[in-house]
């Protein structure tokens, strides 16, 4: 996953890519890149959740989100971001490990899963909380570059959940909005998300989906 970090200005979210840093005090753990196209179920509206964007803190700064902003080339009707939690003492005790991974994809919204084409999704252990306010207090693993985290330390999942209707949605980046120690940043991700759709066909096309 390529990340970018962007200073923001007190100018409003239109001006934010001011100043570019790469080493700001929000990045994501773990190395990822590329995204996901995901087919239609078959009805419309429909959700699905992108997961795995596992947020930590660079140093000791106090990190508090605000909110996701896609850019998307095609508009979805929503998008709702959660905050998944799932703290060590809960991996050393779970007796379901596979319920303690991070979600790398799926059609449905979590935690419950209520959708229909939802019936087969994964059961995902720990706390879930709302994105605006949620304070990141998750540090950065000290994983060699190009190895996954062990994550036995716990860590802190970003869902986003985005929801489309049958013009499909797409976005090749989106950008965490936050406040570090009283200093407002956005922190910008190269992670493409597509739902196929009208709209976007030509994308699944080209991905098969």
């Amino acid at each position: 996953m390529t990340v970018a970090l962007l200073l923001v200005s007190a100018c409003g979210p239109d001006e934010r890519e001011q100043r570019r840093d790469d080493d700001g005090p929000l990045t994501t753990d773990g190395p990822m890149i590329g995204g996901g196209v995901v087919p239609a179920p078959g009805p419309v509206p429909w959700v699905s959740t992108y997961g795995a964007f596992l947020l930590c803190a660079r140093d000791k700064s106090e990190i508090d989100l605000e909110r996701v902003r896609l850019a998307p080339s095609v508009k979805p009707i929503a998008v709702r971001a959660r905050i998944r939690t799932v703290e060590k003492s809960l991996i050393a005790s779970h007796p379901a490990k596979d319920e303690l991974l991070p979600l790398g994809g799926w059609v449905g919204e979590p935690p419950a899963w209520n959708e229909p084409y939802a019936e087969h999704a994964p059961t995902l252990a720990g706390t879930f909380s709302d994105l605006k306010g949620y304070r990141v207090a998750q540090r950065c693993s000290d994983a060699p570059e190009g190895q996954e985290p062990s994550h036995k330390e716990g860590f802190t999942e970003l869902l986003l959940t985005i929801e489309s209707g049958a013009k499909g949605a797409a976005s090749p980046r989106f950008f965490i909005d936050y406040i570090a120690d009283g200093r407002p940043y956005s922190l910008e991700i190269d992670w493409e998300m597509v739902l196929c759709g009208t709209a976007t066909r030509d994308r699944c096309d080209e991905a098969g989906g």
